[in-house]
C-alpha cells in the first residue's frame, strides 16, 4: 500500500488502529475522509493527545475513542 493509502483515515476508524500505522506515526497527521471517499479534514497525533488528555479529565465528547466528534 502506497504512503498516500495510508494516510487516508476513515471517519469511524478507531483510535487505536490508526495510532498503530507506522506511517501515521512517522507522518505524524493524516487525512480523515467520509464514506464517499471525499477528504472532511486531518487528524494529528497533537490532536489524539488533546482529545486523550481530555478525556481523562471527564471531557468524553472530545472523541477520544473515534475520530468523529460527539
Amino acid at each position: 500500500m502506497a504512503l498516500r493509502q495510508r494516510l487516508r483515515i476513515a471517519e469511524q476508524e478507531d483510535v487505536g488502529q490508526v495510532l498503530e500505522r507506522a506511517a501515521f506515526a512517522h507522518i505524524g497527521r493524516a487525512a480523515v475522509i467520509d464514506d464517499e471517499r471525499r477528504p472532511v479534514g486531518v487528524v494529528s497525533l497533537s490532536d489524539i493527545e488533546r482529545a486523550i488528555r481530555a478525556s481523562r479529565l471527564g471531557d468524553h465528547a472530545s472523541g477520544a475513542t473515534s475520530l468523529t466528534p460527539g
